[in-house]
This record gives structure tokens, C-alpha cells and sequence, in this order.
């Protein structure tokens, strides 16, 4: 099951005093069904603690999808998560597309958040 890393992030927004104004996760997989199906679970959840969410699937392997990337925001605040590839990291964010590097708001000096 996809998805299960976002719970604990969902409920710590919702406890926020300052309430958040929007939540958008952009999941990359090679199942689009899959993506689907995690979209729909997560939305279900984050409606459950009055959360407002868009969920992104994206088809293909992230290095393929630069063009997908266009409609994200350079204003938003990223958080990147790995976590199927932590112990079989495919991919060398030194060697990496700088234009995919930049549309993902990964910068080697200033993360904002790795879980």
C-alpha cells in the first residue's frame, strides 16, 4: 500500500493553529491505477481532519516526467519523499537534470524537509 508515510504529516497540519491553505502531493509511480487508488485514499483522509488536498499522480520514472512538472508552483514550500528507493537509490541528485532539479525545488543547500 502506497501512501502511508503522509498520515502523521496530515495530522500535525491539522493541529496547527495557523491552519494551512492548501496541501498538494505529487506521487510519481509506474502504476497509474495505483497512483489513483493512494490519491483517493489520502484525499479521503485529508478530508477527514478538514484538510484542504490535491493529490498529482504522475505515470513514468522521475527522471522521464520534466515536462509533467511545469504546473508546479517555485513559491511552494517542497518536501521530497524517497522512501520506496532509500536502499536502492537509483538516482544521483549531484548528476541529476538541473531543470527537474529546479521544477522539484530540490537545492543541495537549502532542504527543506527529507522524511
Amino acid at each position: 500500500m502506497q501512501g502511508l508515510q503522509w498520515p502523521g504529516l496530515f495530522h500535525i497540519l491539522a493541529s496547527r493553529p495557523r491552519k494551512i491553505k492548501s496541501l498538494r502531493i505529487t506521487g510519481v509511480g509506474s502504476s497509474i491505477e495505483l497512483l489513483n487508488a493512494t490519491g483517493r485514499r489520502l484525499h479521503d483522509f485529508s478530508n477527514s481532519l478538514g484538510l484542504p488536498f490535491e493529490f498529482v499522480p504522475l505515470e513514468g520514472k522521475i527522471g522521464n516526467i520534466c515536462s509533467d512538472l511545469n504546473n508546479i508552483s517555485s513559491d511552494l514550500n517542497n518536501l521530497h519523499n524517497n522512501m520506496n528507493n532509500l536502499n536502492n537509490m537509483s538516482i544521483d541528485l549531484n548528476n541529476m537534470n538541473n531543470n527537474l532539479m529546479n521544477k522539484l525545488g530540490v537545492r543541495s543547500d537549502e532542504p527543506v524537509v527529507v522524511h
